[in-house]
């Protein structure tokens, strides 16, 4: 996911404690599905039955859900997760940024690409909203193409 949301291992990526999310915020947090087909949201026939013949009422959330919640399988390795939410003034097709609490926050990941004073910036910010915030970078590793991730502590980030 780096090289594709996180301006090429130069951004961060935010841990969110998912059950927290669930029980006392109510958002809707899901694992994204990998499949080899599209998935059948509706397709004009059923959509026609049931405006013709009232027969087989179409799930309009749990569609919904299905067309944001499912990705081709070739992005399998990513282990996406999304948080699902309708924005009640917005256009179709619109995105917005989400406000979130503070207290969910888990953990903050730069990227290994993240310039110091970027990253002692991230790291101010994420303490800020959460003391108990973990701070990791992630690094390449020594003999595999693979991602490590270590700890970051303030002083790290100052030399």
């Amino acid at each position: 996911m780096w090289s594709h949301y996180a301006q090429e291992h130069r951004g961060i990526v935010l841990g969110f404690d998912t059950m927290e999310l669930r029980a006392k915020q109510g958002w809707v947090v899901n694992s994204v599905q990998y499949k080899e087909e599209f998935p059948e949201v509706l397709t004009v026939n059923r959509f026609v039955d049931f405006l013709l013949f009232g027969v087989g009422k179409p799930d309009a959330e749990a569609h919904w859900q299905i067309a944001h919640l499912t990705k081709a399988s070739e992005w399998e390795y990513e282990e996406e997760w999304r948080i699902l939410g309708v924005v009640d003034d917005a256009e179709l097709g619109d995105f917005e940024d989400m406000q979130f609490p503070k207290s969910p926050l888990k953990e903050l990941i730069l990227g290994s690409r993240t310039d110091q004073g970027r990253g002692r910036e991230l790291f101010a910010l994420g303490l800020g909203l959460n003391l108990s915030v973990q701070v990791r970078r992630t690094v390449a590793h020594e003999s595999r193409f693979a991602l490590e991730m270590r700890d970051v502590l303030e002083d790290q980030l100052l030399t």
